[in-house]
């Protein structure tokens, strides 16, 4: 809130509250705003003011993008070889680099960034000099009310490196993303989790993005149906007991060691359109035509996905916030009804990335 007043005579004064600490320093902000210069004076653009935000965490994606990776991969391969002076050179630069791109979250309000690093397989291999840079940076940002994530994903390996384990032989495996994923060899879940949990602990990281197995289509959500023969005589064909005995491995080991850090879940599906018969009779009539029976499949495949995402629901606690992607008003109220009373994490395409075609772009098109 900023109030303008003349109480104290013909010069006013302007009053600045907020709800809370974080809430008076964004008044501040706010404040600096209204503030210019003409004909060499400090003006201020007088106005009342009272705002909140629409979202209680509020983030903008990569930082790594250019520029703001310039030094963080250098300083990783010297840390990593190392050669700690050029490590330590390359961390202040960095961090200094941070600094003012944390500046310009703070004004423009802006609580939340990530990933604070590129991801990682296995973060036990980030060292001690990149966690100490790390930590430097998410003091700073903690300073100002800025929340930083980690992003990971529930793989147990990647080709080529895993190719010859053998507790791989068998497991789900994504060709595109070269990752190996099961649901029942728990161990190299603990220790993933065990490593992700430290390296937050270390850096002060209080939020984690946690990614499920990235493929399937409303077909195959998260190429279940590729699961081993262990996962089958572990879960018989209960998804959501698999999902959530793999996700509550990580969430208890991040609880353990960051107990406040906000845990956001990107389970498969995360499309509303997968739950939704009409969008998938639509895609299943561009493939086969107007045949009969097409609208019992969608069906069926629809309900089917519900209702994994439905008793996932009913097994996690209710802190979990919910990856969901941009969509459709009717589409994203069939997510509401799917996971009430958890909050969402909503994941939305600002601009073409990859091969995504965003539902609204604010970047030019030549």
């Amino acid at each position: 809130v900023i109030r303008s007043t003349n109480e104290r005579g013909d010069t006013p004064d302007f009053v600045l509250a907020g709800s809370d600490a974080q809430g008076m320093l964004y008044a501040a902000v706010t404040f600096r705003e209204m503030l210019g210069v003409e004909d060499g004076q400090v003006v201020i653009r007088a106005a009342n003011v009272r705002d909140r935000p629409d979202f209680r965490l509020r983030q903008l994606g990569d930082p790594f993008m250019e520029p703001l990776r310039t030094y963080y991969y250098q300083l990783r391969e010297a840390g990593r070889a190392g050669d700690l002076e050029r490590a330590r050179a390359l961390g202040d630069q960095h961090v200094a680099l941070m600094q003012q791109y944390l500046d310009w979250l703070l004004r423009h309000k802006i609580n939340m960034m990530g990933p604070l690093m590129p991801s990682e397989e296995d973060y036990s291999v980030v060292s001690a000099g990149e966690r100490e840079v790390q930590k430097r940076v998410t003091d700073y940002a903690r300073a100002r009310g800025i929340t930083a994530e980690l992003r990971a994903n529930i793989a147990i390996g990647t080709y080529p490196k895993d190719q010859d384990n053998p507790d791989f032989a068998d497991v789900a495996y994504h060709a595109a993303h070269q990752r190996y994923f099961c649901w029942s060899r728990l161990q190299y879940h603990h220790a993933k989790a065990q490593a992700i949990a430290e390296v937050m602990r270390d850096c002060g990281i209080d939020a984690l993005y946690l990614h499920d197995v990235d493929g399937g289509g409303w077909r195959d959500p998260a190429l279940w149906d590729q699961r081993c023969p262990l996962c089958r005589e572990t879960y018989g064909d209960d998804h959501a007991q698999a999902g959530a005995v793999v996700f509550g491995i990580y969430y208890d080991a991040i609880r353990a060691a960051v107990p406040d850090a906000v845990f956001s879940a990107v389970i498969y599906p995360y499309n509303p359109s997968n739950i939704d018969p009409d969008a998938i009779e639509a895609a299943l009539r561009a493939e086969m035509g107007d045949v009969p029976g097409v609208r019992e499949i969608a069906e069926r495949y629809a309900g089917r996905n519900r209702a994994m995402l439905e008793r996932l629901n009913s097994l996690v606690p209710d802190d979990w916030h919910i990856c969901i992607r941009e969509n459709e008003r009717e589409r994203v109220d069939l997510f509401r009804e799917v996971w009430d009373p958890k909050p969402f994490y909503t994941y939305f395409e600002y601009m073409r990335y990859r091969s995504v075609q965003p539902w609204f772009a604010t970047s030019p098109r030549w």
